[in-house]
């Protein structure tokens, strides 16, 4: 695949995810499971993340202490988890080399109705796709809109 053509599927693609934490734990198991050759990168370091290391599948390699530019020259996509500035400079860097850079949400959505699955959508989305994003309140909210959307 060449650099800025829009990315359809990721199997065998290289995907740099930034952030391990719960959902990058999540994202990189997804998109090892379909067939992507992921690596996740954290700032942190290997003892800060034990907890979410442990639930990581054993394909996904990981990056930690440093965000090394080749991930984000060499990757076919980035993911970005939650609370990661979208102006830090490895995923100017990324873009710049055409990389594509999504979040997190943004990849589920796209994985649901399979523009980067090789399968058939997972969950039929012909009435729209609800993502509650933000730092407090999702749960109430989340819990509410199905309350409301199925009396």
């Amino acid at each position: 695949m060449q650099k800025g053509q829009e990315l359809k599927k990721v199997k065998g693609k290289k995907v740099t995810i930034v952030g391990l934490a719960r959902s990058g734990v999540g994202a990189a198991n997804l998109l090892s499971l379909i067939g992507a050759d992921v690596t996740v990168t954290d700032i942190k370091r290997e003892d800060e993340l034990k907890s979410y290391i442990q639930n990581i599948n054993k394909k996904v390699k990981l990056v930690l202490g440093s965000h090394p530019e080749y991930l984000f020259k060499e990757a076919d996509l980035v993911v970005v988890s939650p609370g990661i500035p979208l102006d830090i400079s490895p995923l100017s860097l990324a873009r710049s080399n055409g990389v594509p850079v999504i979040g997190e949400l943004e990849l589920a959505y796209k994985i649901t109705v399979s523009e980067l699955n090789e399968e058939e959508p997972i969950i039929n989305c012909n009435k729209g796709f609800l993502a509650v994003t933000g730092t407090n309140g999702k749960s109430t909210t989340t819990s509410a809109t199905q309350r409301d959307a199925h009396p």
